[in-house]
């Protein structure tokens, strides 16, 4: 996986959301708390050693993928590949091509037990 500073990634990722939130197109489909839950679940798919976050491309695109989700497939691709070069991640390939279908998501999203008590 990719190694961030914690502070840096946080960052980094809101600047992402602030140009997609000014984005007259999504400024009211998008809130704070889809962010705040994003932060959470890359968080809970991340490796947090020493304050350094390990934090790979799929997990990122898995975030958006449950937490930004519901947008044409032709603007949540753009809204990818936003995130993707603000929070300077690394990947060798078009990162949008690794999306998976919507049901994929739903699916996966279902099947997360609740651990609560």
């Amino acid at each position: 996986g990719e190694v961030r500073a914690k502070d840096s990634f946080a960052s980094r990722l809101c600047l992402a959301y602030k140009r997609i939130t000014s984005n007259s197109e999504l400024e009211s489909f998008f809130g704070l708390r889809d962010f705040i839950y994003l932060l959470q679940d890359i968080r809970g798919r991340s490796q947090l050693i020493e304050q350094t976050l390990h934090i790979s491309l799929d997990n990122l695109l898995r975030a958006l993928e449950r937490n930004f989700n519901g947008l044409p497939f032709h603007s949540f691709r753009k809204l990818v590949s936003t995130f993707i070069k603000d929070c300077d991640v690394p990947h060798s390939t078009d990162a949008t091509q690794l999306l998976r279908n919507p049901i994929e998501v739903v699916r996966e999203a279902l099947s997360v037990e609740d651990t609560s008590d």
